[in-house]
């Protein structure tokens, strides 16, 4: 990396550091051209980035490089605010179905990412980077996550390759296009023409032709812009994809019998809006009402009003932590015998056992899947769907969103799966 280019040196800083403070969090970088990225950290570590000016273009080639296709169709998502993660969810989503493999995914993640922060450092060399960081905006399910500096130094030393090849000034999100056909037939190579002809459409940008032609982007970058420089070819930014529209889940499986207004209540009391999202998926699924509370001032007077049947705590909560918030609760006589679950991501011996000095029912980890989760509340709550209606009907039904769990911690591709506990 040149380090002589503040700007950039600026940038890696700014995304190293993140890491190296094992921050939790959503890192949003904003360009003076009013571009727009988000980089999603778990515990110091990358679990996704997305935004730019071909997210959605990124996102299919990468996923098409995997071998992988997506029908909008067949993928629910629900709450209007998940859109801005909603390339990653799917992900989870193909996942969770064994559409794809944990390989697949975790290829494109990282093809992702890499993508994502070149384009960050290629911009800072050029335009003024803004910074700003929420600590609500984590990932705390994640499929995978990467050590930051690797991927960073990567970026940076592409990056530098592209700067002394001369193309500096050039994104490879532009699209080349015939400017001059008739003189470049003239002057190319038959095969050469033929192929311009074919691949330079102004449609294309320079990523999507040399996956399409199996090329390395550097240098077919490099023998495009000696055409450029003739004036033969030009380049022009294209636009990005439409966004899919992912359907709304229909929920079919609430039984008919049980009136909204008399459902079963179960609350989840997370500062997570993810977490809290894809459990409201599950429990209202399955029949549920249910109740978000993200802020923990708000916790006593809300469960007074709304009096729910069960509780779901998560154990890192800001400002109390969810033992002692568990220990007001059950001080109140409404709720001394209400099931209060600790949302944890550990289940070692020390949890059980303060779980159950504090007065709470059971613990869960946050990385349980979609039926234990499930299973869980029903073994303190009587189902709410039809007797008729199997488990996995449900399962079905649902977007299993949760991460899943794997045998190790490091895989062979040098990734890891995502901690259970934020280290300090």
């Amino acid at each position: 990396m040149d380090t002589d280019n503040l700007a950039v040196h600026s940038l890696v800083e700014q995304l190293k550091g993140y890491g190296h403070r094992h921050f939790s969090g959503t890192l949003e970088v904003q360009s003076a051209k009013g571009l727009i990225w988000r980089v999603h950290y778990l515990v110091g570590r990358f679990v996704w980035a997305t935004g730019g000016s071909h997210r959605v273009r990124r996102w299919r080639r990468h996923l098409s490089q995997q071998g992988l296709q997506v029908d909008p169709t067949q993928v629910f998502l629900r709450e209007s605010d998940r859109y801005d993660i909603w390339d990653y969810l799917i992900l989870s989503v193909l996942f969770q179905r064994q559409v794809a493999s944990r390989d697949q995914i975790v290829a494109v993640i990282q093809g992702v990412l890499l993508e994502v922060l070149f384009d960050l450092v290629q911009l800072a060399s050029v335009h003024e980077m803004r910074y700003c960081h929420d600590h609500q905006g984590e990932l705390s399910s994640a499929i995978t996550v990467f050590a930051t500096d690797p991927l960073i130094d990567r970026a940076a030393e592409e990056w530098q390759r592209w700067r002394n090849a001369g193309i500096s000034d050039y994104s490879p999100n532009l699209a080349p296009f015939l400017k001059r056909p008739a003189q470049l037939q003239r002057e190319a190579p038959a095969s050469t023409y033929k192929t311009l002809v074919t691949v330079v459409d102004g449609r294309r940008s320079l990523r999507e032709i040399a996956q399409w032609m199996q090329k390395d982007l550097l240098g077919l970058t490099q023998s495009l812009m000696a055409y450029y420089h003739r004036g033969l070819v030009g380049l022009e930014e294209v636009p990005d994809l439409r966004t899919p529209e992912f359907i709304a889940p229909h929920l079919p499986l609430a039984s008919a019998s049980i009136p909204e207004d008399s459902r079963l209540l179960v609350t989840c009391i997370d500062d997570s809006k993810h977490v809290c999202f894809m459990l409201e998926q599950i429990v209202t699924t399955a029949g549920y009402a249910f109740m978000a509370i993200r802020e923990p001032i708000q916790v006593l007077p809300t469960l007074l009003k709304q009096k729910p049947d069960l509780i779901l705590l998560d154990l890192m909560m800001p400002v109390i932590n969810g033992y002692e918030l568990c220990a007001q609760i059950r001080r109140i006589p409404e709720f001394q015998s209400i099931p209060i679950i600790i949302l944890t991501g550990n289940d070692g011996f020390v949890d059980r056992l303060r779980t159950k000095i504090t007065g709470a029912t059971n613990f869960l980890s946050k990385s349980a899947g979609t039926e234990r989760i499930l299973a869980m509340i029903q073994k303190y709550l009587p189902a709410q769907i039809d007797a008729d209606v199997s488990l996995q009907d449900v399962l079905l039904t649902i977007d299993p969103l949760l991460s899943v769990d794997h045998a190790d911690d490091h895989t062979q591709d040098g990734t890891q799966d995502p901690p259970s506990v934020p280290a300090e």
